[in-house]
């Protein structure tokens, strides 16, 4: 699993749209891009550069796109074997942040400024991890952090109620 946070981690999307609705017939849908505000402009003129992880009561649907197109990737909830979720944090930074904080009473100034950045960059870093792993495929992972232009963001909270359903979906598919 650290791994894969390690992994996905460093491209984690900023968090557009969230539904968890535990009702049905769209259970979830997590919708993100790229983080910046390039990709923010072209999502915001048309160019779909999102990447959605959709979970109905039979399937699971996982979609991506860029410039170049869009590829889709449907997953029978009957086929799914794992379901992961976790969370990430660039721990370095705080013992950055920390580090700068000591030398900060030697030479005040620009170690000050480095450690509020790096605690800032802290908490904007976290990144959650939502992974579906089918039985005889790659994983359809997708790694969320908080969204500052959309003002989203996942909790570890939200991440074990998606999983959890998902698991209840699958039981039910299989049964």
């Amino acid at each position: 699993m650290h791994f894969l946070a390690n992994l996905l981690g460093n491209n984690a999307l900023a968090l557009k749209e969230k539904v968890i609705n535990p009702d049905g017939p769209l259970f979830i849908r997590l919708v993100g891009r790229k983080s910046g505000l390039v990709d923010w402009f072209l999502n915001l003129i048309g160019i779909n550069t999102t990447t959605t992880l959709e979970v109905y009561e039979d399937r699971i649907e996982y979609s991506y796109g860029s410039l170049s197109g869009n590829v889709l990737e449907l997953i029978p909830l009957s086929k799914v074997s794992n379901c992961v979720c976790g969370r990430f944090k660039p721990v370095i930074l705080l013992f950055i942040a920390l580090l700068c904080f000591f030398f900060a009473f030697v030479t005040f100034g620009l170690t000050l400024i480095i450690t509020i950045i790096c605690v800032i960059y802290y908490f904007l870093k976290k990144t959650t991890v939502i992974t579906i792993i089918p039985n005889s495929a790659s994983a359809a992972g997708v790694a969320f952090k908080r969204s500052i232009i959309e003002n989203q963001s996942i909790s570890d909270e939200e991440a074990k109620q998606i999983i959890t359903l998902v698991a209840s979906l699958v039981e039910k598919a299989n049964a």
